[in-house]
């Protein structure tokens, strides 16, 4: 991040209003212009990857994944770090990008939401896939991936479509952005579709939200966000 390495917020004798994360641009004139910063804290190298190769295809210089966090880092991690980095300004948006598959299966949901509840972000910000990144991806694919327990389900699904027959989880992929550029909107609609499903079918008290295991996302609202 160099340069624009974000502030922790609450720094001795600062005040948060001084903690503005900006990327200045140049304009056609020479000018400079400031750009509205999108910060996205994500937990894996696929995730990591995915987001670098989006900022680079769509040519979006005001995007930031953070941190750079080993692979295998967890939801709690995440959380710490949105927490200590966060700056209360109307130039930035945080993010957080996370899978629930790990947190269902170890029955950490209920000590999930609390805190989920408790970050400094809108609920909304906090982008969640059940089961797992990869059920996003099979989304550009599949309009109804399947359900597990655990996310090799959602990776063994995924290495029987052409191109990913070599995919592991936890490597970064090359080219993946731009991979499933072309069936984006396809992906979009059914993320939408399966994560509406699911807010009903939890409403109406069929699921428990801290024992629901539809398969869902709510990356089409982030990627929405992104290219609009």
């Amino acid at each position: 991040m160099g340069r624009n390495r974000i502030k922790r917020a609450e720094r001795k004798g600062k005040s948060k209003k001084n903690k503005s994360f900006q990327n200045s641009e140049f304009d056609g004139k020479g000018a400079r212009k400031d750009r509205h910063q999108i910060i996205i804290f994500c937990e894996g190298p696929t995730e990591q990857e995915y987001f670098k190769q989006l900022k680079e295809y769509e040519d979006l210089c005001n995007i930031y994944i953070e941190p750079d966090i080993k692979a295998g880092s967890d939801w709690e991690k995440i959380f710490n770090r949105l927490n200590n980095s966060y700056i209360d300004d109307v130039s930035c948006s945080f993010y957080c990008v996370l899978d629930l598959d790990q947190q269902i299966n170890q029955d950490k949901m209920p000590e999930y939401l609390t805190k989920k509840g408790k970050l400094p972000i809108p609920i909304e910000n906090v982008i969640e896939t059940y089961m797992c990144f990869e059920t996003w991806i099979l989304m550009h694919y599949k309009d109804n991936p399947k359900s597990g327990t655990y996310c090799r389900t959602s990776v063994d699904e995924l290495k029987k479509i052409e191109g990913f027959g070599n995919y592991i989880k936890g490597d970064k992929f090359n080219s993946i952005y731009s991979i499933l550029k072309d069936n984006q909107k396809k992906a979009c609609t059914n993320a939408e579709r399966l994560e509406l499903k699911r807010n009903k079918d939890i409403k109406k008290g069929i699921y428990k939200e801290k024992e629901c295991r539809l398969v869902y996302s709510s990356m089409w609202r982030l990627i929405k966000e992104l290219l609009k």
